[in-house]
């Protein structure tokens, strides 16, 4: 299906009226003919209900339902993946029409509201529901299907867990095995044919750790037919696979999931700009596995739970689990390629992906990179050159993410740095949301400490190699000595430039600015900052009150009273720490909250911004993070019991324009340090409480 802005997918028969554009509509059919273009093919393998019970048709409802969602995805192409324009209609509105068996439940309200969410945050893309009275239900043995050979189920399991075959669920399942003793299921995703072999061989390796209770296993395979899949992404995976794994856990009577995958994978932290929304995946995050719990909650009526015992470990972590349990033996045989459709019988790894080099980095910092073999590689990163620009710019800015981390010395500055943490806070396990911050902020520098130690081993590894210069320039090894150059920013120039030597000016809503006749650049963000700056050098040794420079910079409509731009009110008001206090963890400091709360006007900038352009999805995202900076604040002034709360318009509106300054002269100090140096000199421009921009002789700025 081509790229819309409205995408209408209609399931299990139902037919698209006709007044839908032809484009936009998909029809999809479990119940259809092999070779019809809108078949899907739905098979579950090895799937016992134990002797007395019968599957509910609401979880039959849900195994469907995650079916055509998958299926869906795998069809509706994301325009735009290329490095200079990615992210341009990345995300769409997919309206979906299903026929179910228990129609009350799936028409609830509340039930419509969690799947919708949690498949918005974890497709990145904005789902709808309407359900019908499916009225020829086909029978839940159809799906079925066995493995050839197969021990007999056992009369019940301890644990029900999701394994895909590669090294961190294949970490926790021989932990689970081998370590625990647990008797498991394990729930699969077969999402091509190439992994048959390879799941059957690891199934074979995890009966014999455990043959006195061998664990089961059950697999789902979705194939679509080849009109279908266009799409290479697989972002609502991970909800096909917890849909089934439900619904081997209501068959079983169990009330509980897991899933193993570490906490930076997890999490996924966006690497550079160009990562925007669901490509930095959210298989496992936490807020992602608290969504399934709600709605598989809702399905059971009652409470079940979602977990990732993996948060809080390392990739290099989870490699040692197999040196501690004597396992190393089946790192080789485990995937954790990304580029699934791409494997080959002979090299079972790309090489080049994210995944890939988070596995050969980890080898080296856990001291077990020679059980990992170089032939299932079909790259050598190491000192391969790699084939695309895209590849080279992941590992450069991969490598630069762990140098920060090292320059990062607290928990307040890495959630400012890295403020998509933000939507994990409320959802890590046990926790308050500063906890959980330090506990996420510790994970990831102990990452940063790991690939520092994997580079050093790299460096000696392949030190005749570099001695002797026979590595390519765009190999890993040379990458790390020089990352410069690898990531070109594009800019949008105007078409008539001037030839003023200081120019402080916007052009369709593009900053055109030059200092002293240097070089001129553009912003094309930072535009609260940037007109306040711009007000006051206009009007040059002008002292005005933060409320009478926000007046005039942001004029209110007529016959309104002024607002704050904060886009905060007076049932939301912000936190100021009082001096002397004690946190229970020792961590946050007065200077850290001021940043937090410095961090909270930014984040109110920006949305004034998004709400300006009416970009309905940044919005939301902005929405999302601040509600998060607001949690943070009550937790953080609970513990400290002594914040205090400012509702004083004109201290907001003081903090509000700092805030937007010094965001727009970093901005600044990135393009040109000379202009930056001459802002920030406080004998030249004041602001905050009194804001002045004092003339300078020989300056004359160009401004409109």
């Amino acid at each position: 299906m081509k790229n819309h802005d409205e995408n209408h997918i209609f399931c299990g028969g139902l037919i698209a009226p006709k007044k839908l554009r032809a484009g936009t509509v998909l029809h999809l059919n479990l119940h259809g003919k092999q070779g019809d273009d809108d078949h899907v093919t739905l098979r579950i393998e090895n799937f016992h209900l134990p002797l007395g019970r019968t599957l509910s048709p609401r979880f039959i409802d849900l195994l469907e339902i995650a079916a055509y969602v998958y299926a869906a995805d795998q069809a509706t192409v994301r325009q735009y993946q290329d490095t200079d324009r990615f992210g341009i209609d990345w995300r769409q509105r997919l309206h979906f029409r299903i026929p179910v068996r228990d129609v009350a439940f799936w028409q609830d309200a509340a039930v419509k509201t969690v799947l919708a969410e949690v498949l918005n945050f974890l497709g990145d893309h904005f789902f709808t529901f309407e359900f019908t009275k499916a009225t020829k239900p086909v029978p839940f043995q159809e799906y079925l299907t066995f493995e050839k050979g197969a021990e007999k189920p056992l009369s019940s399991y301890d644990e029900i867990a999701m394994f895909s075959g590669g090294l961190d669920s294949l970490a926790g399942a021989v932990e689970a095995l081998r370590h625990h003793h647990r008797r498991m299921v394990f729930v699969t995703h077969l999402p091509t044919t190439k992994n048959n072999r390879l799941i059957a061989d690891l199934r074979s390796e995890l009966r014999a750790l455990s043959p006195g209770a061998p664990p089961l296993h059950i697999a789902i395979e979705v194939n679509k037919s080849r009109e279908l899949g266009k799409e290479p992404t697989q972002r609502v995976r991970s909800f096909l696979f917890a849909c089934l794994g439900a619904t081997t856990a209501h068959a079983f009577g169990m009330e509980r999931l897991t899933f193993f995958e570490n906490g930076v994978i997890s999490l996924n932290l966006p690497l550079c700009g160009q990562v925007v929304g669901g490509r930095a995946t959210r298989t496992t995050h936490p807020r992602v596995l608290a969504g399934f719990s709600r709605l598989f909650t809702l399905a059971f009526d009652r409470q079940f739970e979602v977990t990732n015992p993996y948060l809080n470990k390392t990739k290099a972590a989870v490699v040692r689990v197999f040196r501690e349990q004597s396992a190393t033996a089946l790192i080789a045989k485990s995937v954790s390629c990304a580029h699934t459709w791409e494997r080959r019988s002979d090299a079972t790894h790309c090489g080049e992906c994210s995944q890939c080099l988070d596995r050969r980095l980890a080898m080296l910092s856990a001291d077990t990179f020679d059980d990992d073999p170089e032939a299932i590689y079909r790259t050598n990163i190491f000192t391969d050159p790699l084939s695309k620009k895209t590849d080279r710019i992941l590992v450069s800015t991969y490598l630069e993410r762990a140098r920060t981390m090292k320059t990062i010395s607290t928990a307040e500055e890495f959630m400012i740095r890295y403020s998509e943490v933000l939507d994990a806070l409320p959802y890590v396990d046990g926790t308050n949301p500063d906890r959980a911050l330090r506990v996420l902020f510790d994970l990831y520098k102990r990452h940063a400490m790991e690939i520092d130690h994997a580079v050093r081993a790299m460096f000696v590894r392949f030190y005749d190699d570099i001695r002797d210069h026979r590595l390519p320039g765009d190999c890993l090894v040379r990458i790390v000595t020089d990352s410069s150059g690898t990531a070109p920013i594009s800019k949008v120039a105007p078409q008539v430039q001037s030839d003023a030597a200081y120019v402080f000016k916007n052009f369709k809503g593009i900053w055109d600015i030059r200092f002293g006749g240097g070089e001129r650049f553009y912003l094309k963000n930072r535009d609260a900052g940037c007109r306040y700056i711009h007000y006051l050098i206009t009007n040059p040794d002008v002292s005005l009150s933060a409320m009478e420079l926000d007046r005039r910079v942001n004029p209110p409509p007529l016959g309104e009273d002024q607002i704050s731009i904060t886009g905060t009110n007076e049932h939301d008001s912000e936190l100021i720490v009082a001096e002397n206090i004690h946190s229970e963890l020792q961590a946050i400091t007065p200077e850290g909250l001021s940043r937090i709360r410095e961090e909270r006007v930014n984040l109110a900038l920006e949305l004034e911004d998004a709400k300006g352009r009416k970009d309905e999805e940044e919005v939301d995202e902005i929405d999302r993070k601040i509600q998060a900076v607001d949690q943070y604040l009550r937790s953080v002034s609970t513990k400290l019991g002594a914040a205090r709360l400012v509702s004083d318009s004109t201290t907001r509106t003081e903090d509000t324009i700092r805030a937007a300054i010094n965001r727009a002269l970093k901005s600044i100090k990135s393009e040109d340090a000379r202009l930056h140096a001459f802002l920030a000199n406080k004998d030249i421009l004041r602001f905050g409480v009194d804001n002045i921009y004092r003339s300078t002789d020989g300056v004359e700025w160009e401004t409109s």
